[in-house]
This record gives structure tokens, C-alpha cells and sequence, in this order.
């Protein structure tokens, strides 16, 4: 099968700051900002009564936001503005209707590199993103007082591919996902828009095709300790991979440099292509023995 490492959720340029890691160790991805959503960050429920807008307002709290509000970026001001919730992991997230499943969508540029990769059913997509621990101080979360890091977060084993198109009869419990609305509908404005649903479960296990991750330091892929996000410590399983895509052999100044891979800093699909048994074999290992909401 092909391996998909996707990077999705707030960084520097969408969102504008780290996802959070709970105490509990949730991995709380948080969307980027979108102009033309259905879900608001107040829809989105983190448990026991508190969303994603809670939880966001309180990390920014007394934080002088210095960027220019637009539909890449997120205030704690701006209660009304859109979260483009993709992946969607969590059931509890959002009210489901019966067979919902988890979900992810491209289009454009991106959907193309994944489609020129041939990905489809039965590749796995390893999700990951900025994240930061955070902390509980005088009853409310706050970033913890060190570096933001790259992280896996989630996964998706793809059990089929639906057409993002106005043809596309969408089922009802897919119709709050992002890329079934209106504006991706447009092939003018998105090309190849797709939406890639999970299969029920992981062929030959009984563990379910798509989670989110509790925390767990294997997950971590920014070195400890390093001023990049994108220096990497990975599986030395890795180290046979010589056709990762964005990653070119020979002396390019992205993959493996010593004992660091240097993950390139544009780029949101990252494709293995099949026939790396052994890096199949940790991306099972990790979503068998790291436990995951779902």
C-alpha cells in the first residue's frame, strides 16, 4: 500500500499558531480558518461541555495577535468565523447521522500529486501537524513553555474515493464535510476535488480505518531539541525510502542528512510509495499500540 504522511491543520501560515495537546493527551488538531464553512469552532465539541472555541480563546488569551485578519488566519475576536474540519476523525466532534465514517478531502494541485500517485483504496494516510503541550494554569489551558513540534496525529485507511463533483450523489451522513459543499463543487474554482472516506475497519485487523492518536512520544517527528520543525527523527525504517514524494535522492537539501531527515517546507502530501514492507509494517505498529479516539 501506499503511506500518505499529510501535514493538515494550524501552522504558520493558516491559523496563525500550534494545535494544542491536552493534558490528558488529546491531540486537539484544530481546522484552519475558512471563508465558506458550515461548522463554526463553537459547533465543535472537545467534551464535557466545552469547544474548540473555548479551548482556542483561552490559549490566546492576552495575546497580541499582530497578522492581518483573512480567511488563512484566526482571532479569538472572531466567534462567527468557519472551521474547515478536514480530517474529520472524532464522531464526537459533531452531531453524526447513523454511518458516518471518518473522512478527508482534496482538491486542486495537492489532489493531483495524490492522484499521480495512484492513491486510493487501500493506502493509509498518517496525519500531521504543529502541535505544543499545554497546560492548566488558575483553571484555564495555557501553551506550555517550550518549542512547537511536527507530530502524527491521526491516520485514515482509505476504503473509498468519492467524486467531489454536482454529479455525485453525496450520503446524508457526509453532507457537513467541507469538500460536499457548494463552493467545491465548482470545478472551475476546484479541480479534482475528492473525498477520501475509511474503510469500517483496517483489512485483517478488527481496529477501526480512521483515529485521532492520544498522545505518545513515538508520534513526535520534530528532533528534540531542534530550532526546525521540519528536522526530523524518523523510523530508521525510513532510511530505504528513496522515492518519498517533495523528497528527491542525491544532494538535495531535503531527506536524510546524518541523523536527521529534513522534511521539505511546502508540500502537504507526502507519498511512500508501495513496496516499503518495513515502513508498512511501523505505520501498523503505531496505530495497533497507540491508543486513538475515534
Amino acid at each position: 500500500m501506499n503511506i500518505i504522511l499529510s501535514r493538515k491543520g494550524f501552522d504558520s501560515g493558516y491559523g496563525g499558531w500550534a494545535s494544542p495537546i491536552l493534558p490528558d493527551g488529546r491531540m486537539l488538531s484544530l481546522p484552519i480558518p475558512a471563508s465558506n464553512g458550515v461548522v463554526s469552532y463553537s459547533d465543535l465539541s472537545a467534551g464535557d461541555g466545552v469547544s474548540y472555541l473555548d479551548i482556542m480563546r483561552q490559549l490566546r488569551h492576552g495575546h497580541q495577535d499582530r497578522f492581518v485578519l483573512s480567511h488563512k488566519t484566526w482571532l479569538p475576536s472572531r466567534q462567527g468565523i468557519s472551521a474547515h474540519v478536514d480530517p474529520d476523525l472524532v464522531a464526537s466532534a459533531l452531531e453524526r447521522l447513523p454511518g458516518w465514517r471518518g473522512m478527508f478531502g482534496q482538491a486542486n494541485a495537492a489532489s493531483s500529486h495524490l492522484l499521480n500517485h495512484q492513491v486510493g483504496p487501500g493506502d493509509l494516510f498518517l496525519f500531521f501537524g504543529r502541535f505544543r503541550h499545554t497546560e492548566r494554569v488558575d483553571g484555564r489551558w495555557s501553551p506550555a513553555h517550550e518549542q512547537d513540534m511536527h507530530a502524527l496525529f491521526g491516520y485514515l485507511f482509505v476504503g473509498e474515493i468519492l467524486d467531489g463533483s454536482k454529479n455525485t450523489c453525496f450520503p446524508d451522513w457526509a453532507l457537513r464535510h467541507p469538500h460536499t459543499q457548494e463552493c467545491f463543487l465548482d470545478s472551475s474554482a476546484y479541480k479534482h476535488n475528492q473525498i477520501f472516506v475509511a474503510a469500517p475497519t483496517i483489512p485483517g485487523t478488527k481496529v477501526l480505518g480512521w483515529g485521532r492518536f492520544l498522545w505518545n512520544e513515538r508520534l513526535q517527528l520534530t528532533r528534540p531539541g531542534s530550532t526546525s520543525l521540519c528536522d526530523w527523527q524518523l523510523h530508521p525504517c525510513f532510511r530505504e525510502v528513496e522515492d518519498m514524494s517533495y523528497h528527491p535522492g542525491g544532494e538535495s537539501r531535503y531527506g536524510w542528512h546524518d541523523e536527521t531527515f529534513c522534511a521539505a517546507k511546502k508540500g502537504q502530501e507526502f507519498v511512500i510509495p508501495a513496496g516499503h514492507n518495513a515502513v508498512e509494517e511501523w505505520a501498523m505498529e503505531l496505530i495497533r499500540d497507540i491508543l486513538a479516539e475515534h
